[in-house]
């Protein structure tokens, strides 16, 4: 699987992070909703970003992990980020956060189908995708990329008895999106992918 370096569908682009993205990122992390849902660091620094970039290039050097930023073009400011991670066989799980200037507007729905949409025509069997019960907006932006409720992530369920903490530390519900989803057109490095499947196909929804 060879990554791209970018991805659009004309209205929102993926591409890889940059240096120059190291302020806007600094303070996603510092982001209350963020915070709320996700495991931040207490107090954002420079060393945490440069962990961050750390991460990111060993994912795409392992083809385990694979972090995009999103954006708006013309504008190329980061709204937020999807990353995609290897779990096990051709198994795949997808995440996503996004500073305010990103929430609802659908930019983020529309990064999701990107990053699945690649997934699948690079072979991929299932997708996950997990998110606490509590956290009803991203599991409407996740059934709206096409996941279906499947159940609680047992395992993690099991470990979040043992350790404290508010939203972040419970269990999570698993969504799974079917390898049959639909492959939206989409456009990289110019040019525009064709559509590979009949548009009745349509993604599992609960």
């Amino acid at each position: 699987m060879k990554p791209p370096d970018s991805i659009t569908d004309g209205v929102v682009a993926l591409r890889t992070m940059r240096e120059s993205d190291r302020a806007v990122v600094l303070s996603t992390f510092a982001d209350p909703l963020v915070r709320q849902w996700l495991n931040m660091p207490p107090r954002p620094s420079d060393a945490d970003f440069d962990a961050v970039m750390r991460t990111i290039h060993n994912g795409f050097e392992s083809g385990d992990r694979y972090d995009y930023c999103v954006t708006e073009p013309p504008d190329d400011v980061s709204l937020g980020a999807v990353i995609a991670s290897r779990r096990h066989r051709d198994n795949w799980e997808v995440a996503y956060l996004a500073r305010a200037e990103g929430r609802g507007r659908g930019l983020m729905t529309r990064a999701v189908r990107l990053l699945c949409d690649w997934l699948l025509e690079e072979g991929v069997g299932r997708i996950e995708l997990r998110t606490h019960p509590d956290n009803e907006a991203s599991q409407k932006l996740a059934q709206r990329a096409g996941f279906r409720r499947e159940g609680p992530a047992v395992r993690q369920a099991r470990e979040s008895r043992a350790r404290p903490g508010g939203p972040r530390a419970g269990p999570r519900r698993r969504l799974v999106l079917p390898r049959s989803g639909p492959r939206r057109p989409r456009k990289r490095g110019g040019r525009r992918a064709r559509r590979r499947t009949p548009s009745s196909v349509r993604r599992a929804l609960p």
